[in-house]
C-alpha cells in the first residue's frame, strides 16, 4: 500500500464505490412473479424534439394578445398641487408633461 492509497481508504468521502455483485442491467427493478414490469408509453413526448408534428402547437397558437397600449389610452395620472413630492405613491399613470 502506498501512501495515496491510505488517504482513500481513510477518507469515506474520497471513496469510490465498488458495484456488488447484484448489480447489473436490471438492477434497481421491480419484478412481479420473476419477470420485469414493462414500462408504459407517455402520450405525450419527453422533449419538442421527440414530439410529434401533431403535438407541437403553431405560432398562430403560442402567440399571446398584445397588452401594450398607446399613450393615448393610458390612464393619466391626477395633477399635483405640490412643488415638491410628497413620496407616496398616488397610482400608476400617465403624466403629461
Amino acid at each position: 500500500m502506498n501512501a495515496g492509497e491510505s488517504a482513500r481508504e481513510e477518507n469515506p468521502e474520497t471513496a469510490v464505490p465498488t458495484p456488488s455483485p447484484s448489480s447489473g442491467t436490471d438492477a434497481g427493478d421491480f419484478t412481479v412473479g420473476g419477470e420485469p414490469d414493462t414500462a408504459r408509453t407517455p402520450e405525450q413526448a419527453d422533449s419538442p424534439e421527440d414530439a410529434d408534428n401533431d403535438e407541437i402547437p403553431s405560432d398562430d397558437e403560442l402567440e399571446e394578445p398584445s397588452t401594450e397600449k398607446e399613450p393615448s389610452e393610458e390612464p393619466k395620472a391626477p395633477n399635483r398641487d405640490d412643488p415638491e413630492p410628497d413620496h407616496r405613491a398616488v397610482g400608476i399613470g400617465v403624466i403629461d408633461s
